[in-house]
């Protein structure tokens, strides 16, 4: 709506510079994408303008001059930010929706500076771990062909569920299920590409969940036995694995 706009352009017009971490051109490319051809980007991280993205323009005076960016790419749901194998100044971001966009840079170096200012917002560091991340980093995969996919577990203290018992979980290929233990009925359901971080100590399993959840953000803690906790980490781990694999390999046929 013509409001909408309004307001919009009054929060761009206003804002300063301290939100920018990088700003430059790049060409975006790929079948999908609707921003082919040159445009100018300004990397911003979280502020009270809004949450950490890429904004676009049609170039840099428009930006310079207050102008409204023709849109933005979000990337509070990043996956990974790597440069593409054999280009010279290609990197890719990938999204947990499976989204990929692709951008290239007039030189190898320039590329490698967008990868490592992207990586250092988004992940806290300029060599980040494949998302979603363990809890913990000393974990070893050791998972088997016959290993259990459901677990009897305990809800502790969760303001966010409205469950009380004990109840089971099922770990999918795609997500984590808590089920009522008597009827089977799904309660809960937490896609793994949404889940941030996730571990597990002797008595319990342990996740953060991401915005895109029904639940929405926060620590998801479940009583279980030792082996039960170390199963479902496992499990867990082995399967955001595969989605990140299945991720790279689509980013690589782009």
């Amino acid at each position: 709506s013509k409001a909408y706009w309004l307001r919009m352009r009054q929060t761009f017009v206003g804002m300063s510079d301290e939100d920018v971490v990088k700003r430059g051109y790049l060409n975006e490319s790929g079948i999908k994408s609707i921003l082919v051809g040159k445009k100018w980007f300004v990397l911003r991280r979280d502020s009270r303008y809004g949450r950490m993205r890429l904004d676009y323009y049609k170039n840099e005076r428009s930006a310079r001059n207050g102008e409204l960016p023709q849109g933005f790419i979000p990337l509070h749901d990043v996956l990974s930010v790597e440069l593409r194998q054999g280009s010279n100044g290609t990197f890719q971001i990938l999204a947990t929706q499976g989204s990929v966009r692709s951008f290239s840079c007039s030189s190898l170096t320039e590329a490698e500076e967008w990868v490592s200012s992207l990586q250092l917002l988004v992940f806290g560091t300029d060599s980040p771990p494949t998302r979603p991340r363990p809890l913990e980093s000393d974990a070893t995969l050791f998972m088997s062909r016959g290993s259990r996919c459901r677990f009897r577990v305990m809800p502790q203290d969760i303001t966010h569920l409205d469950i009380q018992g004990p109840c089971e979980m099922e770990v999918t290929n795609e997500e984590i299920r808590l089920c009522d233990m008597a009827t089977g009925n799904r309660l809960e359901t937490w896609p793994i590409n949404a889940i941030r971080r996730y571990g597990r100590n002797d008595s319990c399993f342990t996740f953060e969940a991401g915005r895109r959840c029904r639940t929405g953000e926060g620590y998801f803690t479940f009583l279980t036995s030792g082996q039960d906790s170390e199963q479902l980490y496992q499990k867990v781990h082995a399967n955001s694995q595969e989605i990140a694999r299945r991720a790279r390999v689509l980013a690589h046929t782009v």
